[in-house]
Order: structure tokens, then C-alpha cells, then sequence
């Protein structure tokens, strides 16, 4: 099973945040499970995750010189963004403009109710985060963020949001999977996403994989 991880899951494992403790925790808790089952999960990059991440030292090294335990969790960082090969971020504007105002559409309309009966109102989608989501389409991955409400999109592609920090696993219910595919709008545009990164309709066993992560973490 793919997963594309977003800029503060990264943060998080090593520390690198002023986020709660509880917060940290649960996602070390999260990668250590993960790490055991390495031939179940794989787990990708976009440049732009990095290039937030390179900020992000930036930041730290110039602005915390003092905070010893910053810059220690800044170096582990650094480190984990020198040994891994980034996929390449979608760079298309017209895309990113695409994906925006579907965003909004989406937002104007909708407040999804998830198969453990959350509901999340949107808001809008920020240009960084649109490179983010557009990438995890194009690799035709599910995405592990806390910040659910900004990749709603990636759900109508079958596609999974893991949130870490909360240890929960979001997919269309079929209440909201019955909104997607009787209006002809959200159908149009994934379709004509589809077609632009020549995606294909999950396989029955990646859904079996997701059902069983969602099983295996209720447990």
C-alpha cells in the first residue's frame, strides 16, 4: 500500500515541532507500527514536502541558535531529507488553479460524512498544498496527514487519508460516495483527472489492504 507523507508527519516523527507531546507520540507510535510491516507500507516524499522541510531547518538554524534540543531535532531532520529520493511535485499551474476552484465547489456545497461518522467542513486549499495533493493523485497514493481537510479531494479517487496523530483512517462513506457519483461536476472532474495522469480504478486488493489496515488499527 503507497502512501505520499505531508510536511508535518515528518516534523512530528522526529520531534521537530512545538505541536503536544501526545502529538509526537502518537506518531512515533504510528511509524513504529508502520516500520514492522514494511512490505505492506511504502512510503513517499513530494519535492515539495522537502522543499518546506529545508525551510523549515532554515528557520531553526537561524532563529533558535540558542535551543540546543532545537537544532539536535532540525540536524535529524536534515538528515532524513538527505537520504531519501523525493518524487517530483506537479508543477502545473493550470492544474493547480484546476484543483483549487474544485476545491472551493466542493466547499460551497458539501460537508462530508466519513464511515465513522465524521463530518468536516473544507476550507480552502492553499498552492502548496494543491502540489501536495496533485502529486499523491498523479502517484495514485493515499496520503498520512493530521490535516485532513486539506486533501479531501484525494478521497474521490478511492484513495485513503491516515491521519496519525488521531490513529484514524478516512474514506468515502457511502453516503458521501453516492454524493460523488450522482454530481455530475465532482464526476466530470475526476474523470478528467483520471484521464490526465492515466489513472486506473483501485484493485480489489488494495481495497482489501485498506480494509484491513482499518480493521487491524480498531483492534
Amino acid at each position: 500500500m503507497d502512501f505520499l507523507l505531508d510536511t508535518n508527519t515528518i516534523r512530528f516523527k522526529y520531534g521537530a515541532s512545538e505541536a503536544p507531546a501526545e502529538t509526537i507520540k502518537a506518531v512515533e507510535n504510528f511509524f513504529q507500527y508502520t516500520d514492522a510491516l514494511k512490505d505492506v507500507y511504502n512510503f513517499v516524499v513530494p519535492w515539495q514536502v522537502g522543499s518546506e522541510l529545508r525551510i523549515y531547518i532554515y528557520r531553526i538554524r537561524n532563529n533558535h541558535q540558542e535551543n540546543s534540543d532545537f537544532q539536535d531535532k532540525a540536524g535529524k531532520v536534515e538528515k532524513y531529507i538527505k537520504d531519501i529520493d523525493f518524487v517530483n511535485s506537479i508543477e502545473d499551474y493550470q492544474l493547480e488553479e484546476d484543483i483549487r476552484i474544485f476545491f472551493e465547489y466542493l466547499n460551497s456545497k458539501y460537508k462530508f460524512l466519513y464511515e465513522d461518522g465524521t463530518k468536516i467542513k473544507l476550507k480552502g486549499l492553499k498552492s502548496d498544498d494543491a502540489r501536495i495533493l496533485l502529486t499523491a493523485i498523479q502517484e495514485d497514493h493515499s496520503i498520512v496527514t493530521n490535516n485532513v481537510k486539506d486533501f479531501i479531494p484525494i478521497l474521490a479517487f478511492e484513495k485513503a487519508i491516515w491521519d496519525p496523530v488521531n490513529d484514524k483512517i478516512y474514506w468515502l462513506s457511502p453516503d458521501s460516495a453516492r454524493v460523488f457519483y450522482e454530481d455530475e461536476n465532482i464526476k466530470q472532474w475526476v474523470e478528467r483527472i483520471r484521464n490526465k495522469f492515466s489513472l486506473s480504478v483501485p484493485i480489489e486488493k488494495e481495497k482489501n489492504i485498506l480494509e484491513a489496515i482499518k480493521k487491524d488499527r480498531k483492534e
